[in-house]
Protein backbone atom coordinates (compact mmCIF):
# COMPACT_ATOMS: atom_id res chain seq x y z
CA UNK A 1 0.00 0.00 0.00
CA UNK A 2 1.24 3.47 -0.90
CA UNK A 3 0.44 6.45 1.30
CA UNK A 4 0.58 9.85 -0.41
CA UNK A 5 0.40 13.09 1.55
CA UNK A 6 0.56 16.46 -0.15
CA UNK A 7 1.78 19.41 1.87
CA UNK A 8 2.62 22.67 0.13
CA UNK A 9 5.24 22.03 -2.53
CA UNK A 10 6.13 18.57 -1.18
CA UNK A 11 4.61 15.15 -1.71
CA UNK A 12 5.44 12.60 1.00
CA UNK A 13 5.43 8.96 -0.09
CA UNK A 14 5.48 5.99 2.25
CA UNK A 15 4.95 2.27 1.81
CA UNK A 16 5.28 0.41 -1.47
CA UNK A 17 5.18 2.19 -4.82
CA UNK A 18 4.44 -0.63 -7.25
CA UNK A 19 2.14 -1.34 -10.19
CA UNK A 20 -0.89 -1.77 -7.93
CA UNK A 21 -0.46 1.85 -6.80
CA UNK A 22 0.11 3.53 -10.18
CA UNK A 23 -3.49 4.65 -10.70
CA UNK A 24 -3.61 6.24 -7.25
CA UNK A 25 -0.26 7.97 -7.75
CA UNK A 26 -1.15 9.14 -11.26
CA UNK A 27 -4.19 10.98 -9.89
CA UNK A 28 -1.95 12.99 -7.55
CA UNK A 29 1.06 13.49 -9.82
CA UNK A 30 -1.02 14.47 -12.86
CA UNK A 31 -2.37 17.47 -10.92
CA UNK A 32 1.07 18.98 -10.33
CA UNK A 33 1.52 22.28 -12.15
CA UNK A 34 4.62 23.73 -10.48
CA UNK A 35 8.01 22.66 -9.14
CA UNK A 36 7.57 19.99 -6.50
CA UNK A 37 9.71 17.93 -4.15
CA UNK A 38 8.93 14.27 -3.54
CA UNK A 39 9.99 13.07 -0.09
CA UNK A 40 10.88 9.39 -0.40
CA UNK A 41 11.87 8.97 3.25
CA UNK A 42 8.99 6.62 4.07
CA UNK A 43 9.18 4.63 0.84
CA UNK A 44 10.06 0.97 1.40
CA UNK A 45 9.87 -0.27 -2.19
CA UNK A 46 9.97 1.33 -5.65
CA UNK A 47 9.16 -0.74 -8.73
CA UNK A 48 9.66 0.11 -12.39
CA UNK A 49 5.98 1.13 -12.52
CA UNK A 50 6.59 3.66 -9.74
CA UNK A 51 9.69 4.90 -11.50
CA UNK A 52 7.62 5.39 -14.66
CA UNK A 53 5.20 7.68 -12.80
CA UNK A 54 8.09 9.77 -11.49
CA UNK A 55 9.77 9.99 -14.90
CA UNK A 56 6.52 10.86 -16.68
CA UNK A 57 5.87 13.62 -14.17
CA UNK A 58 9.45 14.87 -14.40
CA UNK A 59 9.24 15.11 -18.20
CA UNK A 60 5.92 16.93 -18.14
CA UNK A 61 6.98 19.44 -15.48
CA UNK A 62 10.42 19.93 -17.02
CA UNK A 63 8.79 20.67 -20.38
CA UNK A 64 6.75 23.38 -18.67
CA UNK A 65 9.84 24.94 -17.04
CA UNK A 66 9.41 23.34 -13.60
CA UNK A 67 11.34 20.78 -11.56
CA UNK A 68 10.58 17.53 -9.80
CA UNK A 69 13.14 16.92 -7.04
CA UNK A 70 13.52 13.81 -4.92
CA UNK A 71 14.65 13.87 -1.30
CA UNK A 72 15.43 11.55 1.61
CA UNK A 73 15.57 8.22 -0.23
CA UNK A 74 16.53 5.24 1.92
CA UNK A 75 19.69 3.44 0.83
CA UNK A 76 17.74 0.75 -1.02
CA UNK A 77 15.67 3.32 -2.95
CA UNK A 78 18.77 5.42 -3.69
CA UNK A 79 20.42 2.28 -5.08
CA UNK A 80 17.42 1.57 -7.34
CA UNK A 81 17.52 5.14 -8.65
CA UNK A 82 21.28 4.89 -9.23
CA UNK A 83 21.04 1.56 -11.09
CA UNK A 84 18.28 3.01 -13.29
CA UNK A 85 20.50 6.02 -14.04
CA UNK A 86 17.97 8.39 -12.55
CA UNK A 87 20.50 9.93 -10.19
CA UNK A 88 21.74 11.73 -13.33
CA UNK A 89 18.24 12.94 -14.23
CA UNK A 90 16.65 13.94 -10.93
CA UNK A 91 18.06 16.27 -8.33
CA UNK A 92 18.25 14.01 -5.27
CA UNK A 93 18.68 15.74 -1.92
Amino acid sequence: MLDIKVGGDTIHLSGRFDSAQVEKADRVFSELVKSTTVDLGGLEYLSSAGIAVLVRTYKRLHGEGHQLKLQNPRDQIRSILRVAGLDRVFTIE
